[in-house]
């Protein structure tokens, strides 16, 4: 089998790489709707409702604004984790750099006073 790596072949195959990578693109955005519409599908519409004479169109916008400001507050309680995490990742990086530095200019000033030391 001969070099699959030549010019002629790159070339070739670069159409296919990229109609690839776009079709992977494409099915990973349908999966995501398709998973969306079925989370959010109406699988009560079947059954029969009793329709309960205190319910009224102000309690289940109240109901809706309380589940919407629950839901903000999740997404914030996560963000906020994230972002302490990110944070917390942060600091120790730049501890074990500041580590790394003082390491080296003590090399450093050994290596400049054994310079200094062998005229």
């Amino acid at each position: 089998m001969k070099n699959l790596h030549n010019s002629k072949n790159t070339l070739f195959l670069r159409p296919i790489i990229k109609l690839k990578k776009n079709t992977m693109k494409k099915l990973i955005a349908i999966l995501a709707i398709t998973g969306a519409l079925a989370a959010c599908n109406n699988s009560d519409s079947d059954k029969t409702t009793v329709t309960d004479s205190t319910k009224t169109p102000v309690m289940d916008a109240t109901k809706t604004a309380d589940s919407a400001n629950k839901m903000m507050d999740a997404a914030k309680d996560s963000m906020n984790k994230t972002m302490n995490a990110a944070k917390d990742t942060m600091n120790k990086m730049m501890d074990k750099t500041a580590d790394k530095v003082k390491d080296a200019s003590k090399k450093m000033v050994e290596k400049t006073k054994e310079a200094v030391k062998k005229p």
